[in-house]
């Protein structure tokens, strides 16, 4: 059965190459992974990159899968993980030159999308707005292809304050 307080303590992440990109990146814990049975083909992919600390795998029925994630894309596997770790502080011109800054984008797909090509492109920070946007979150991890693992994300309250803190910072806008 899943608990509820793993619920609240961390984020669901959810399909093939999301968890193995997570597990790769080797930033957040693993709180806890299900599965069904038969497992998924891919299944080995993951396996082979748990931690070697002990980790919860749980076997469920596939509509305990989509009840969890809310929706059937999710290739047999969903796992818990640590909140995803956004950046505290504003990025550096020195460090890291080339950002994107994301504003308006509503749909959590489009989000994961534009994050998935961010990374592809090489962009070396990501500044997400917080108001009237979508959250990142699992579906968003799914359309990055997990990519999103991997970028330095940091959340400004509106695109005005970070236009601001990037000046401050040294940037030219």
């Amino acid at each position: 059965m899943i608990k509820k307080k793993q619920q609240k303590s961390g984020d669901l992440i959810f399909g093939i190459h999301p968890i193995v990109e997570l597990l790769k990146a080797k930033k957040r814990k693993l709180i806890s992974i299900y599965t069904t049975k038969p497992t998924p083909k891919a299944w080995h992919d993951i396996e082979a990159l748990l931690p070697k600390y002990p980790v919860n795998i749980q076997y469920v029925a596939r509509d305990v899968l989509h009840k969890l994630t809310g929706t059937i894309d999710h290739q047999g596997v969903v796992a818990w993980v640590q909140p995803f770790g956004f950046r505290k502080k504003p990025f550096d011109p020195t460090k890291q030159p080339f950002l994107i800054m994301l504003d308006g984008i509503q749909d959590t797909r489009n989000l994961g999308a534009i994050l998935r090509s961010a990374y592809c492109a090489g962009i070396n920070g990501v500044i997400l707005c917080k108001k009237n946007a979508a959250p990142l979150n699992a579906a968003a991890f799914k359309a990055s292809a997990g990519l999103a693992e991997y970028l330095e994300i940091y959340m400004a309250p509106s695109a005005q304050s970070a236009a601001q803190e990037l000046k401050k910072a040294g940037y030219n806008l």
